[in-house]
């Protein structure tokens, strides 16, 4: 018998595997995906705004566009320190408060949803304070 070369060792023990929900990154990717996807329904919104006159004049797109941007941002859980919402007080940030915002910025293609998404909002609204908040708080 020739002696066996190193490629025919077999090892008997498999590396530990988790299902793919429960990997941060992969999930971040999907919420990035779903994020852009969000973003292009925003952006058609704004082009029927632009380019057409709505009955009721365009007051229905306009709810529809700012429900979808504050979907983007209760998807990214950022946290208001300000305690803008109703009967909210200032809060006090832990370590994991912006996790899932975090992971986001941590790829490429976050960072770009990111300028995407702040592009989209009103410049002196809320969201604007909160995301700008998230992101100086991470510089």
């Amino acid at each position: 018998d020739p002696p066996s070369s190193s490629s025919d060792i077999t090892f008997d023990h498999k590396p530990i595997e988790k299902p793919l929900e429960q990997e941060p990154m992969l999930a971040a990717r999907i919420m990035i995906e779903d994020g852009l996807c969000l973003l292009l329904d925003v952006d058609d919104i704004d082009h029927v705004l632009q380019f057409s006159q709505p009955q009721d004049g365009g007051a229905h797109l306009r709810r529809r566009r700012q429900v979808l941007l504050e979907g983007l941002a209760a998807s990214l859980q950022l946290v208001d320190p300000l305690g803008h919402g109703k009967g909210s007080h200032p809060v006090n940030l832990a370590s994991k408060d912006d996790l899932v915002f975090l992971r986001l910025v941590s790829l490429p293609k976050g960072r770009k949803l990111l300028a995407r998404y702040l592009h989209l909002l009103v410049p002196d609204g809320e969201l604007t304070q909160i995301v700008s908040m998230a992101i100086f708080r991470h510089m």
